[in-house]
């Protein structure tokens, strides 16, 4: 599924050293990045190895597995085997074996979904070139990473197995590039074919570069996090740490309610909030600029909550040296 994987296989002759065909283990305990150094304790009841998650506290963290609780739940309930065969003693020391006859069980045909295909399609947004970004799919409420094939070229093939409709978030990054989170809704897996294509187009991290920080919204008059917000978050940490010579404004952006005073001065807490999260993970403070814009510059009307306001109490990142 990624560039590490954990896979299993079964010792089938101790005396001639054969083992079963190595079998992926899937997910959850795979991803689409390195899941590596697998490692358990000598009761087998528990298991550890690393891995790159959304909930991770770093780049690279340490997961633990254990039996689910349904599995230890579930009582063992041994299967009871029908003789196989029915003895008839004949005469002296003569058996008749008579096979009973077992009639095959029809099972309902059940109609075979059929996954959909999510093509993504990764560019330069100047020179149009395909870019070998890392991509991701996961589902927006659940975080159930959704599985890819790297086809190469800037290409990559997500199968969605889902047969009801839901949100999903679709994560791009390239070093030296402006990350990108989208949201997307794909309807569920049916019995017929589908596929979708989109083209993600990366703009480079040059000087005057401006882009919204998605999903960093905040209730009005607050300039708290909202708990969507934490995946960009990290997104924009990992971008600062992978280009290391890279400065930024952090801007913060209010609706049109309210004084002017209390919007800058709130505008301003709004950028010093998502400073302060970055510092706070190493990132040097010197290599991030805050203002804060009241609201100056909407993306939206003001006129409504849930089409305008909402979009317009933001924060953005400006690049100003690579």
């Amino acid at each position: 599924m990624g560039g590490f994987d954990i896979f299993k296989t079964n010792l089938i002759n101790i005396d001639k050293n054969e083992w079963s065909e190595p079998e992926n283990m899937g997910y959850p305990i795979n991803s689409p990045d390195d899941d590596i150094y697998f490692s358990g304790t000598k009761d087998g009841k528990h298991w550890y190895y690393s891995s790159v998650r959304e909930d991770g506290l770093g780049y690279s963290d340490i997961y633990m597995i254990m039996p689910s609780e349904e599995a230890k739940k579930t009582p063992v309930v041994p299967i009871k085997v029908p003789d196989p065969v029915k003895v008839v003693p004949i005469k002296d020391s003569v058996v008749v074996v008579v096979k009973p006859k077992i009639e095959p069980k029809k099972e309902p045909v059940k109609p075979v979904i059929v996954p959909v295909k999510y093509l993504v399609n990764v560019i330069d947004a100047d020179t149009k070139n395909p870019l070998d970004a890392k991509v991701r799919m996961q589902g927006l409420k659940d975080n159930a990473m959704v599985g890819v094939v790297n086809q190469g070229g800037g290409s990559f093939e997500f199968s969605i197995t889902s047969v009801k409709p839901k949100d999903y978030r679709l994560s791009v990054e390239q070093e030296g590039y402006v990350f990108q989170n989208l949201t997307l809704k794909v309807e569920g897996a049916t019995v017929k074919e589908k596929t979708i294509t989109k083209t993600i187009e990366m703009r480079k991290l040059v000087v005057g570069v401006v882009s919204v920080l998605r999903n960093i919204y905040f209730d009005f008059d607050k300039a708290t996090f909202k708990t969507e917000a934490y995946p960009e978050l990290n997104k924009l940490e990992t971008m600062m740490k992978q280009n290391e010579n890279l400065q930024v404004e952090i801007s913060g952006h209010t609706d049109s309610f309210g004084s002017n005073l209390i919007n800058k001065k709130i505008s301003e807490r709004r950028a010093n909030a998502v400073k302060s999260f970055l510092t706070s993970k190493g990132i040097d403070p010197r290599r991030v600029k805050t203002v804060g814009y009241c609201e100056e510059r909407p993306l939206v009307s003001n006129d409504d909550e849930a089409e305008g306001r909402q979009f317009n109490r933001r924060v953005e990142f400006k690049v100003l040296g690579n």
